[in-house]
C-alpha cells in the first residue's frame, strides 16, 4: 500500500515537465523500498544489510541510465527540428 502512495506522490510532486516527473518518481520508489527493507530490524544489522546496498546502486544506476537516455532522445528530437 505504502509504495503506490508515495509512487503518486512521486507523479505529483514532479511539477509540469516530463524530467522533473522521472526524478520524483524514482527517488519516491527508491525512499518506499529504503523503508519497506529497515521496517525488518535484521536487515539493517545482518546480511540484509548488503541487499540495501546493492539495491541502492541499482536505483542509482537506473535513475542515470533514465536520465541520460531522456536527454539522448531530447538531443535527437531537437537536431531533427532544426533540420525541417
Amino acid at each position: 500500500m505504502l509504495i503506490p502512495v508515495l509512487i503518486l506522490l512521486g507523479y505529483i510532486y514532479g511539477g509540469s515537465k516530463l524530467e522533473y516527473k522521472i526524478h520524483a518518481l524514482v527517488y519516491f520508489l527508491y525512499f518506499a523500498v529504503m523503508v519497506k527493507v529497515f521496517s525488518n530490524e535484521e536487515a539493517i544489522t545482518g546480511p540484509g544489510a548488503f541487499f540495501v546496498f546493492i539495491m541502492g546502486l541499482s536505483f542509482a544506476f537506473s535513475h542515470v541510465t533514465i536520465y541520460l537516455v531522456y536527454h539522448f532522445f531530447r538531443i535527437i528530437i531537437r537536431v531533427r527540428n532544426k533540420k525541417s
